[in-house]
C-alpha cells in the first residue's frame, strides 16, 4: 500500500581538516525534517538523530568517478555527532549516506534512507559545510518543503550550481467560456528556486511576462532564456467535431509571453525582456552554444512549418520559414547533439486518415543560423504503423536511440469509429536513428498504464523513468482527466517497461501530477514539480531516488554523466 506522505530527512555534515597532510575528518550532526509519517513504519526522530527505522548507516567518500576513498559503519546512533577519518583532501568529492536495518528474514541488511552531496572540498586546515537531503531509497519521497504558489505546465531548469529554477506555469484555476466545457488556466510570472540540499523552495523574483506552455534554456553564462508560451489556456474533454477533436489543450490568450523572450540571471534575480515574432505551444530544443530552437506552435492562431531560432548572446532571433515538413503544436522534441546539431521531433500533427498517420516524425539539423529537415524513412514506409500522437512523451536512451510512449491522437486514427474522443495510450516504440528504423513494441512490453502529458527522464545508461500525466477521461472533475501515480521504468536491456519496485511494494508517486516537471539532479535523483491533480494545481514537489536497497561496499553507486 502507498504512503500517503512520505518522510524526508535533512543531514548536515562539517567537513574538518586534519592535521596531517593525507587529508580531514567528516563531522555529522543530523537534522530532521518533520513530515507526516508514511505507512511503512517509523517515528518521530530527535534532533540531532538518524531516521529512526534504521539500526545503522554507512557514510562513504567518494572521488569523482564514485570510487570509494574511505567509508565507516555507524551502528551507536546515540551519538550527537559522527565522524570519519583519514580522508584524502581534494575540491570535487562525493559523500554517500546509506541508512540500514537488517532485513527481518534473512538477516541481511536492506538501506532504506539514501543521500549523496557531489563537488564536495575538503581542504586542510578549513571547514566546509555540507547539507545533505535524505529519502527513500528507490522510492519516491515528497519534499520537505512545497512551492509558494501551485503550478502546472511550467519549466524547471536545473542551474550552473545544481539549484533548480522553476519559471511560470498556470497556477489560477476556473471554469472557462469556451464553445465546449472547459476548465481555464491563468498563467503567473512567479520564480522560485530548489536546494537540492535542504529539500525546500524560495521565491527568487519574477518574469517579465506571465507565461506557461514556454520554453526554458540554461545559458553558458549562468543565465536562462526563458522564451514565447501563453497567457490563458483551456483544458476540455468534450468537443464539437468528433471527427478531429483536436489536443484537450488550447491557448486561448498568448498575451505578452506569445510575443517575447527574456533572460533571467539567477544571481541579480532580474530579468531582460526582448521581442520575438508570435509563437505558442512550440515544441523547443537548447543548443550547447546558448541558442533556443523553436519548432511549430501557433503563428496567428494556425499551426506553423516554422522554426524559429534565438540567440540571448546578439539578441536577435532567426525565422525559418517552413523548416518542418508538417504544421506542428506542442511536438514532443528530443536533442541528439552532434554537429551540426541534429534534433529530433515526433508528433504534433493529425494523421492525413484513419488509415495513414502521415507526417508523424522528422529530423532537424542546425548548422550556423540555418537549418534543415529530413523526413526518415521508417515514416513514410508504413503509414498505417505511425505515431501521430499529442502530448507523447519521449527521451533519449542511448545515441541515436529514441523511447516514444504514450500521448493521445487528435483525430480518428487506426479505427473508423465515431465519435473520436483523444484518449491516453499505452503505445509504445523504439527508434533507432542509426538504422533507420522503428520497433513498435508489443503488449507485453509496452506500458503497463495509458498515459499523456508524461515525464521521460534519463536516469542511467540502461533505463528512462516514465512518470504521471493524464490516465483517463473524467468530464466530472475540474481538470477533465484523471492524473495518474504510477511509476514506471524503460528497461533497455529487456527492451520493455515495467514497474519499479521497493522493499517489496510498487513504487508510485505521493501525488498523482500531469504537466508537472521533472529534472535530474547533480546527487542522480529526479525531481518532479507540480503539476495538475484532479482538483486543480499542486504545489507539491517529491524526488525519485533510483539508488538500490542493497548495501554496496563502497557507498552508493556511481553516477551517470548527466546529458
Amino acid at each position: 500500500m502507498k504512503p500517503m506522505m512520505a518522510i524526508a530527512w535533512v543531514l548536515s555534515a562539517s567537513m574538518l581538516a586534519g592535521c596531517g597532510e593525507e587529508g580531514g575528518r567528516i563531522a555529522l550532526r543530523l537534522n530532521v525534517t518533520r513530515l507526516p509519517l508514511d505507512s511503512r513504519g517509523g517515528a518521530p526522530a530527535a534532533r540531532g538523530q538518524p531516521p529512526p527505522d534504521i539500526q545503522g548507516f554507512r557514510l562513504c567518500v567518494q572521488d569523482t568517478n564514485g570510487e570509494p576513498l574511505t567509508c565507516k559503519d555507524f551502528a551507536d546512533l546515540s551519538a550527537e555527532k559522527f565522524r570519519l577519518g583519514d580522508i584524502p583532501t581534494g575540491d570535487h568529492l562525493v559523500v554517500t549516506f546509506q541508512g540500514y536495518r537488517p532485513n527481518p528474514l534473512t538477516g541481511v541488511p536492506e538501506v532504506l534512507w539514501c543521500g549523496r552531496a557531489v563537488d564536495v572540498p575538503v581542504r586542510k586546515n578549513s571547514t566546509t559545510a555540507v547539507s545533505l537531503l535524505l529519502s527513500r531509497c528507490g522510492d519516491s519521497t515528497e519534499t520537505p518543503g512545497g512551492l509558494g504558489r501551485p503550478r502546472v505546465f511550467h519549466t524547471a531548469t536545473r542551474l550552473a550550481d545544481g539549484r533548480i529554477l522553476i519559471a511560470g506555469g498556470f497556477s489560477s484555476f476556473s471554469e472557462g467560456s469556451c464553445p465546449e466545457p472547459c476548465t481555464e488556466l491563468v498563467a503567473e510570472a512567479s520564480l522560485e528556486v530548489y536546494d537540492p540540499g535542504t529539500g525546500e523552495f524560495s521565491a527568487t523574483g519574477n518574469l517579465a511576462s506571465a507565461r506557461g506552455l514556454h520554453a526554458a534554456h540554461l545559458l553558458p553564462d549562468g543565465r536562462v532564456a526563458l522564451a514565447g508560451g501563453c497567457l490563458r489556456a483551456s483544458l476540455q474533454s468534450t468537443f464539437s467535431d468528433p471527427d478531429r477533436p483536436g489536443s484537450p489543450l488550447r491557448c486561448l490568450e498568448g498575451g505578452p509571453a506569445s510575443r517575447s523572450y527574456e533572460v533571467f540571471d539567477p544571481v541579480s534575480g532580474l530579468s531582460d525582456a526582448h521581442d520575438m515574432p508570435e509563437t505558442m505551444l512550440a515544441g523547443a530544443a537548447g543548443l550547447p552554444d546558448g541558442r533556443l530552437l523553436l519548432l511549430g506552435g501557433l503563428e496567428n492562431g494556425s499551426p506553423s512549418r516554422r522554426g524559429l531560432l534565438i540567440d540571448p548572446a546578439s539578441g536577435e532571433t532567426f525565422p525559418l520559414e517552413d523548416l518542418l515538413s508538417q504544421a506542428r503544436v506542442l511536438p514532443a522534441v528530443v536533442p541528439l547533439g552532434g554537429a551540426p546539431f541534429e534534433v529530433f521531433v515526433v508528433g504534433g500533427a493529425e494523421p492525413s486518415d484513419y488509415q495513414n498517420a502521415g507526417i508523424w516524425a522528422e529530423r532537424i539539423w542546425v548548422t550556423g543560423n540555418q537549418a534543415n529537415s529530413a523526413v526518415p524513412a521508417f515514416v513514410t514506409a508504413n503509414p498505417t504503423g505511425g505515431f501521430p500522437v499529442l502530448h507523447a512523451g519521449a527521451g533519449l536512451w542511448w545515441p541515436g536511440r529514441v523511447i516514444l510512449s504514450g500521448g493521445m491522437y487528435s483525430s480518428a486514427f487506426g479505427t473508423p469509429d465515431r465519435p473520436f474522443v483523444p484518449t491516453p495510450l499505452k503505445r509504445s516504440a523504439m527508434i533507432d536513428l542509426r538504422l533507420d528504423q522503428l520497433s513498435v513494441l508489443s503488449e507485453s512490453a509496452e506500458m503497463i498504464d495509458a498515459r499523456a502529458f508524461h515525464t521521460v527522464t534519463q536516469v542511467s545508461m540502461e533505463g528512462l523513468l516514465v512518470a504521471g500525466g493524464f490516465q483517463y477521461r473524467d468530464p466530472q472533475v475540474p481538470a477533465r482527466f484523471q492524473g495518474s501515480a504510477f511509476l514506471e521504468w524503460w528497461d533497455g536491456p529487456n527492451l520493455s517497461f515495467g514497474p519499479r519496485w521497493a522493499l517489496g511494494q510498487r513504487v508510485v508517486l505521493a501525488r498523482a501530477r500531469a504537466g508537472h516537471s521533472a529534472t535530474r539532479l547533480l546527487d542522480g535523483r529526479v525531481l518532479l514539480v507540480g503539476g495538475l491533480g484532479s482538483q486543480g494545481p499542486l504545489a507539491s514537489a517529491e524526488v525519485f531516488d533510483p539508488f538500490p536497497n542493497e548495501l554496496g561496499t563502497g557507498g552508493l553507486p556511481a553516477l551517470l554523466p548527466l546529458p
